[in-house]
C-alpha cells in the first residue's frame, strides 16, 4: 500500500520547522519475527505456514506549545504469502493547537465508540484483515480534522479526500474468502470526497458521541459470479447518523452504539444497525492481577441482498482478559464470536498469551479457530497457531 503524497508533504514540512530549545522527540516501536502454522489447507496452492518479519514504529515531535508531528509506520513481509506484504504510514500528520481549537492534517487513525470487537460507529478507518481476521488493526486514512474544544466536550469536522480500502486475506491464505477456486478482484484506492461531523462529551464516568458521516463504507460487499468463477468486493457510499455512549459504574462499564445507515446501493437495505456490551473488572483478584469479563452483541433491522456478504453483522462476543501486572507484564486474552443469523454457522475462537521475560523482549503465542468462514467452502474449519518474538524499544 502506497504512502499518501498528501501526508508525506505535510510531514516533510513539519521536519523543516525551526526546532526551539523546548522541542521534544518521543519514539517507541517493535521489531519482530512472526511464524504461523495452519492445519491442513482447504484449497490447492494455499499455504500451511506464514513466516516473516514485522516492524511497528511510532514517533512524535513537539515544537513548542502549538506545533506537533506524529508518525506511525507499519511494515510486514511474508516469505510464504506475498499477498501479506505491506508497508504504510498509518499516521503521518502535522497538528497546530490553540487553547480553543486544533487542526490536524495527514494520514490519521481515529477511534469512535468503545466496542472491543463490534465498533459499528468506528467508520473512518479501513481494517487490515491480513493482520488479524477477528480483531484487525486499522489502516491510516488521509484526512483533515478541525476540532473545537469547550470544557468536557468538543466538536470535530473531518474531510477525507482519498479512500484506502480494507486488506483482505489473499488466495494463498486458508482464510481467503474465495479460496483458490475463484479469481479475486479487490477494491482499489481512489480519490473520493468524504465528510464527517462528531460531537463528543465526557465527564463523571459518562461518555457520549453523536456523529454524522457521508462517504464509503469500510467493510466491502463480497459478490460471487459462479459462471465466471470470480469473487469481487466493492465499497459503496452511504450516509450515516450514529450515537455511542459508555457509563462507568464502579468496576462495570456499559456500552451501546446505534447507527442509521442509508446506503447508495440496492445490495444493502437502509435501516438501523446496533451494538451493546458490558465489561466488568475484578481488581487485584490474585496478587496484583486484574481480570476483566467482556460481552458484546451486534444486530440490525436491515439485511444484505442475497448476492452480498459483509463482516460483523448479527454477532455475539464473549471474552476474558487477565492482566498479571507483574515484572514480566504477562497477559492472557480469550474470546469467542458467534454469528446468530438464521442459517449461519460462522463462529470463531481465539486465545493469546504474552510475556516479556527480559527487558525489550516480547513473546506472544496465539491460537485461532474459524468455522464456516469461506464463501467457497461453507463448512470449512480453519485452525492456526501464531508465535511472535519481538524487540521493544
Amino acid at each position: 500500500m502506497r504512502f499518501s503524497t498528501f501526508g508525506s508533504v505535510l510531514g516533510l514540512g513539519a521536519l523543516l520547522l525551526p526546532a526551539p530549545a523546548f522541542a521534544q522527540w518521543t519514539y517507541k516501536g517493535t521489531l519482530g519475527q512472526e511464524f504461523r502454522a495452519f492445519d491442513t489447507p482447504k484449497g490447492v496452492g494455499q499455504v500451511r505456514t506464514n513466516l516473516g518479519f514485522l516492524a511497528d514504529l511510532e514517533a512524535g515531535y513537539s515544537a513548542g506549545e502549538h506545533w506537533k508531528l506524529g508518525a506511525h509506520v507499519y511494515a510486514r513481509t511474508d516469505f510464504k504469502d506475498a499477498h501479506r506484504q505491506a508497508i504504510r504510514a498509518d499516521e503521518l500528520w502535522l497538528q497546530y493547537s490553540a487553547p480553543r481549537f486544533d487542526v490536524r492534517a495527514g494520514n490519521q487513525v481515529f477511534t469512535w465508540g468503545a466496542m472491543e470487537v463490534f465498533g459499528i460507529t468506528d467508520i473512518l478507518n479501513s481494517r487490515d484483515y491480513q493482520d488479524h481476521v477477528v480483531t484487525p488493526r486499522k489502516i491510516g486514512q488521509p484526512a483533515v480534522r478541525v476540532r473545537f474544544l469547550a470544557g468536557n466536550s468538543n466538536l470535530s469536522a473531518y474531510y477525507l479526500p482519498y479512500f484506502i480500502p480494507a486488506a483482505y486475506p489473499g488466495q494463498k491464505s486458508p482464510y481467503s474468502v474465495g479460496g483458490t477456486i475463484f479469481e479475486r478482484k479487490d477494491a482499489t484506492s481512489r480519490y473520493s470526497g468524504q465528510y464527517a461531523l462528531r460531537y463528543f462529551y465526557g465527564g463523571n464516568g459518562f461518555d457520549l458521541g453523536i456523529s454524522a458521516f457521508t462517504g464509503l463504507e469500510r467493510d466491502a460487499i463480497f459478490e460471487a459470479d459462479l459462471a465466471q468463477y470470480r469473487i469481487s468486493n466493492s465499497n459503496y457510499r452511504s450516509q450515516r447518523l450514529s450515537v455511542d455512549a459508555t457509563k462507568v459504574l464502579g468496576g462495570l462499564l456499559l456500552k451501546a452504539e446505534a447507527v442509521y445507515r442509508k446506503p447508495e446501493t440496492s445490495r444493502v437495505d437502509k435501516g438501523v444497525i446496533w451494538a451493546a456490551g458490558a465489561e466488568y473488572t475484578w481488581s487485584s483478584i490474585l496478587a496484583k492481577s486484574d481480570l476483566t469479563a467482556l460481552f458484546e452483541i451486534a444486530g440490525a433491522n436491515q439485511k444484505n441482498r442475497p448476492a452480498g456478504f459483509q463482516f460483523s453483522q448479527n454477532n455475539l462476543f464473549a471474552g476474558l482478559t487477565w492482566e498479571f501486572n507483574d515484572r514480566w507484564r504477562q497477559s492472557i486474552h480469550a474470546g469467542w464470536v458467534k454469528n446468530y443469523a438464521k442459517g449461519s454457522g460462522y463462529w470463531a475462537f481465539l486465545a493469546d498469551y504474552t510475556i516479556r521475560p527480559r527487558p525489550h523482549l516480547k513473546i506472544n503465542v496465539e491460537y485461532q479457530q474459524l468455522s464456516h468462514f469461506s464463501l467457497s467452502d461453507p463448512v470449512s474449519n480453519n485452525k492456526n497457531m501464531r508465535l511472535m518474538v519481538g524487540y521493544e524499544f
